[in-house]
């Protein structure tokens, strides 16, 4: 469910790269800071309804085998994004300078370098072999298979945060109009109406919603129910 609809390059962009302190005038930027943005314009009816179901997928940097939301999640984002910047730098090298490193893909390395795969959050850190500036990169098998994983994990956080923005609802509204239309009338029975909602938005291929009741209000104020 993540919103095409939100559009904003700058939120695109930050939420490619780890937080640091080099924006202008020493700003912070970077994932903290989409994150950041997309709590600003947090929708309360996705939140309360998908949220926690979302961060509960293996591969979401928030999970825990109890159930419970990590606390160090976005540290492992922060790591996640890192071990992605690396390849990503090995690979504007081989599309835009013949292979050759530079200061960027040296400055990556040593980043991903301090890491290991608690950070990660992986059973085995995807294997990198050092850049020289100036000298072709040189990459490994085993390290790029590992980037596939990373890159899954990467996806899996950040869709679960930009499901529960405000921009997530018109995606949302748009995915229903496509499947269901406007032609369902809710039951009059709670009970009944509550089961009703959860396999609706079941067959939407989201998950079960965590306060259906509130979701049908949601459904009839926008015209999607009667």
């Amino acid at each position: 469910m993540v919103p095409a609809s939100i559009g904003l390059p700058q939120l695109e962009h930050s939420l490619q790269f780890s937080t640091d302190f080099k924006g202008k005038n020493g700003a912070k930027r970077g994932v903290e800071t989409g994150l950041d943005k997309i709590k600003e314009n947090e929708s309360t009816i996705l939140q309360d309804n998908f949220y926690a179901s979302l961060i509960k997928h293996r591969k979401n940097a928030w999970h825990k085998e109890d159930g419970l939301k990590d606390e160090n999640g976005l540290q492992k984002l922060e790591s996640l994004l890192k071990c992605y910047r690396y390849f990503k730098e090995c690979r504007n090298a081989i599309a835009h300078r013949g292979g050759v490193a530079d200061d960027k893909t040296v400055s990556a390395y040593d980043e991903f370098d301090k890491l290991d795969h608690e950070n990660l959050g992986v059973n085995e850190k995807p294997r990198a072999i050092q850049p020289i500036l100036g000298h072709p990169v040189r990459l490994e098998l085993r390290g790029v298979v590992g980037l596939g994983d990373v890159v899954m994990r990467i996806i899996t956080t950040l869709d679960a945060e930009l499901a529960r923005s405000h921009g997530a609802e018109k995606e949302f509204v748009e995915q229903w109009r496509s499947m269901h239309g406007r032609k369902h009338r809710l039951k009059a029975d709670p009970s009944s109406m509550q089961t009703q909602v959860v396999r609706l938005v079941r067959k939407l291929g989201l998950p079960r919603p965590a306060k259906p009741l509130e979701l049908a209000t949601f459904l009839k104020n926008n015209r999607l129910v009667s």
